[in-house]
């Protein structure tokens, strides 16, 4: 063979390599893989109607709640205990990451049971499908040893502990539908599974909260539980307070708006499966601490700043639990207005399509998409519909039209002692800004795009490497809800 037909040979060889390297880069980080597209088309005008709604009523948000059950569906496997949503991954255990698709969005199919006189949701795509029997297949697969889609057990600093919290409040949620329709025997089996958050080594901080969650709800069932649990995560959990009703994140950790779906989601929940739990935090703290947040929302969405930026549409959920335990402090019309707002902002942004959440502030995102976080775990920005729509359709936060949010009131600053901010509202451009009066210098704070080369090194080890960007999340002199920091990709 000549050195010309060997050179050519090799460069088609290395054609062929580029581009089968280029090909499963983007299917790894960009594709939205094969089954995002079974995704019906038809419901994809879900959001586009929404978004264009002046006032969307409780109705609106129930056809939400169905488009994202549907993509659930899409994406779930048989038994409906694990889903492969498309996204990039976080690298930990596979089981874990297709156990978030399931439990993230369980809370919200179980929600979307209540206070309906059937269990069909109705698909855009043309049939129905049993939500409750979805449920119940998922809960006696995943929680049985000899199925192949066992959740696994849960061992120290477990993922499927946090997992864990969802599927209990759902099975709370769903008791009438789900739960009592169960066997003794079937009860027993997702008992026990659950049961094994106790005695486990947790992190440090909000973890607290998902273990006290399954025990509260395994007690609002009538099943086994411990107590002491109960009470001790609730203590350690309220030594993490600071000024105004926020919590550090752990001793020595970050306060953000973690206050706003990692606590206080948990607090609220906990309180309305046990009243007599945490009264004192719901009716002294979590005033304070609203007061304070609903000065961060508007019609630009609000000053993002921190980690798990892709869990931006639940900030709202601590307002709706607030309006409901104490509408003197928060009227419920406020609470609405910000529901609404955030939901339409993030909408018309690209926050939710093919189905699935997207992996960033607007669309995806790869730059401010924590290691943790895999194609699954941005459905924690659910939790404010599921606060929203577990409350009656004639609740005063449905029947009362929403009314006006401080920045579309009124220029204002507002000192932020938790976070140690100073808050900055323009009623003229609806902007909100956090002003971080102890910051770094502007060249440390620069945020760092994922490269090529993170790319590859996350494909060859199996796991996320991405930029931290710590700096940018946290060091900033200021945060503006109209310019994000993180821009708004889509």
């Amino acid at each position: 063979m000549t050195v010309w037909r060997w050179q050519r040979a090799l460069l088609l060889v290395l054609l062929i390599g580029a581009f089968a390297a280029a090909a499963g880069l983007w299917y790894l980080y960009r594709g939205p893989w094969l089954r995002a597209a079974q995704f019906p088309s038809e419901a994809e005008a879900t959001i586009q109607r929404f978004v264009s709604l002046h006032s969307p009523s409780r109705a609106h948000y129930e056809t939400l709640a169905a488009y994202a059950i549907e993509g659930f569906l899409v994406y779930a496997e048989p038994s409906y205990a694990m889903a492969k949503y498309p996204g990039l991954p976080a690298g930990g255990a596979r089981k874990a990451e297709e156990l978030e698709g399931f439990s993230r969005i369980a809370p919200l199919a179980a929600v979307w049971l209540a206070n309906r006189p059937g269990t069909e949701l109705r698909l855009s795509s043309g049939g129905g499908v049993d939500v409750a029997s979805v449920l119940r297949s998922a809960l006696i697969a995943g929680t049985d040893p000899r199925h192949r889609d066992y959740w696994g057990d849960i061992t120290d600093r477990d993922q499927r502990i946090a997992e864990a919290a969802d599927i209990a409040l759902a099975l709370w949620l769903s008791r009438p539908t789900v739960w009592d329709r169960l066997t003794s025997d079937e009860r027993a089996q997702v008992v026990r599974w659950l049961l094994q958050v106790n005695g486990k080594a947790i992190a440090d901080n909000n973890w607290h909260l998902f273990v006290a969650q399954v025990n509260v709800a395994l007690a609002a069932l009538g099943a086994d539980h411990d107590p002491a649990a109960i009470d001790a995560h609730l203590a350690r959990t309220l030594e993490f307070l600071r000024p105004d009703g926020w919590f550090a994140d752990g001793p020595e950790g970050p306060v953000d708006y973690y206050n706003a779906w990692g606590f206080y989601y948990h607090i609220g929940w906990i309180h309305r499966m046990n009243p007599a739990l945490l009264a004192d935090t719901v009716r002294e703290q979590m005033p304070k601490f609203t007061a304070d947040l609903v000065h961060l929302l508007g019609p630009n969405g609000m000053p993002i700043m921190g980690r798990s930026v892709c869990y931006r549409l639940a900030v709202s959920a601590p307002l709706v639990f607030s309006a409901r335990f104490d509408p003197t402090a928060l009227p419920p019309s406020e609470a609405r207005r910000a529901l609404d707002l955030t939901w339409k902002y993030f909408l018309a942004n690209g926050a939710l399509r093919e189905g699935r959440m997207t992996q960033g502030y607007c669309g995806d995102d790869p730059a401010i998409l924590d290691n943790y976080s895999g194609p699954a775990s941005c459905l924690w920005s659910l939790r404010s519909l599921i606060v929203a729509l577990h409350l009656p359709a004639d609740a005063p936060f449905w029947t009362t039209p929403a009314s006006a949010l401080p920045v579309e009131r009124a220029d204002f600053e507002r000192p932020i002692a938790g976070g140690n901010w100073i808050a900055r509202g323009i009623l003229e451009t609806g902007d909100v800004t956090l002003v971080n009066p102890s910051p770094l210098p502007a060249d440390q704070t620069r945020l760092v795009r994922v490269s090529l080369l993170d790319r590859v090194r996350s494909a060859v080890r199996g796991r996320a490497s991405r930029p931290q960007n710590e700096a940018a999340k946290y060091g900033r002199a200021a945060y503006g809800s109209r310019k994000p920091f993180c821009g708004c990709a889509r």
